[in-house]
């Protein structure tokens, strides 16, 4: 028996070194499939037995991927386009915003609201530093309680400012004060010189804690004109629909401080609504740029948005040159009805 235990040997050996071969290369036919298929070679999974050999498994090879189809993963990795919404890209036109030119402004003594023995009264109009405006006024409380006044509403030439002023008034006092405000819309659009100006407050009696809010009040100044209207001839309209329009105004690159977009947003409705941001894209990489904007029917505002140096760095994006968004705009005072804009892209190089 001894002596036939070479021949076997010799014969497993040839039978067994084909059949070896074959199976390498229909391993390496499969992962040539999965390459071109673009799916993933099969790994093992947490029930899957470990194999007990001692060769390095082969990891797979790079696939070139659709960039329409990358991953957020896959995204986050560079700052090159890798993605991008199925819109046309807008090239925003290169404008200059006019300088500050200081003009003497002048108020006529109006009185803004008269009740319950409450009486409030804008006479005039002051230049601070920087874009810090301050309209000035009288006030007059004979109510029998102290008062807090809360802005509710300061509109200068339509374009709503954001409410941040506060005073209280001691019963039987008059007081003379200024109402300040910051004048951005002199950087953003280059509307520096106010012609009217629109205000209300809310009026608190913080004795017995009522509070009311006084009605829109119109003030003119010295350079009203109502023939004229500020034109905006660059603004790149994404939405105008339902009495609700959006434009996209310009781009303002880091210097000092964080990145801004602008946009102008117009609510013609009769409705409350709010516009904020859906999804948005930095170069094809998803970087969130918070656009949070409530207004009142009737009310417009230039929206400022902040890109944050912060993301751009997380994301790998030395330099910005192709903005997209998808905004959602709900309407009604209980926010329930919903509009989603069509994807727009521009590009701020």
């Amino acid at each position: 028996m001894k002596k036939f235990l070479p021949e076997l040997l010799i014969l497993s050996l040839l039978i067994g070194i084909p059949m070896t071969i074959c199976s390498c290369k229909h391993e390496e036919g499969s992962r040539k499939l999965a390459r071109r298929s673009g799916f993933p070679i099969e790994t093992m999974t947490e029930t899957d037995t470990p194999s007990s050999s001692s060769e390095p498994s082969v990891s797979p090879e790079p696939t070139d991927t659709d960039p329409t189809t990358t991953t957020s993963e896959t995204l986050s990795k560079g700052s090159e386009i890798t993605s991008s919404f199925d819109c046309e890209v807008e090239v925003l036109p290169p404008h200059e915003v006019p300088e500050y030119e200081y003009k003497e402004i002048k108020i006529e003594d109006t009185e803004i609201l008269n009740k319950d023995g409450l009486s409030i009264h804008i006479y005039g109009y002051s230049v601070g530093i920087g874009t810090t405006r301050s309209l000035l006024m009288r006030v007059d409380n004979q109510t029998g309680h102290p008062v807090t006044l809360h802005l509710e509403r300061l509109t200068v030439d339509g374009y709503s400012m954001v409410p941040l002023w506060m005073m209280d008034f001691e019963s039987g006092s008059t007081k003379e004060c200024e109402l300040e405000f910051f004048q951005t819309l002199g950087n953003e659009i280059g509307l520096w010189n106010p012609g009217k100006f629109e205000v209300s407050f809310k009026v608190e009696y913080t004795d017995v804690q009522e509070t009311y809010v006084s009605e829109l009040a119109t003030v003119l100044t010295s350079l009203y004109d109502e023939n004229y209207v500020y034109e905006i001839p660059y603004e790149y309209t994404v939405y105008d629909e339902n009495g609700i329009k959006i434009s996209v105004l310009g781009y303002n690159p880091p210097s000092r401080s964080d990145a801004t977009l602008l946009f102008l947003i117009e609510n013609n409705s009769d409705q409350d609504i709010q516009v904020k941001t859906e999804e948005s894209l930095i170069n094809g990489i998803p970087v969130n740029i918070h656009l949070f904007q409530m207004l009142s029917p009737g009310e417009k505002v230039i929206a400022t948005p902040t890109i944050y140096q912060s993301r751009l760095d997380d994301a790998k994006i030395s330099k910005v040159k192709q903005i997209e968004m998808i905004l959602r705009i709900q309407i009604g005072s209980d926010y329930k009805n919903a509009i989603l804009t069509d994807p727009f892209a521009v590009s701020v190089e």
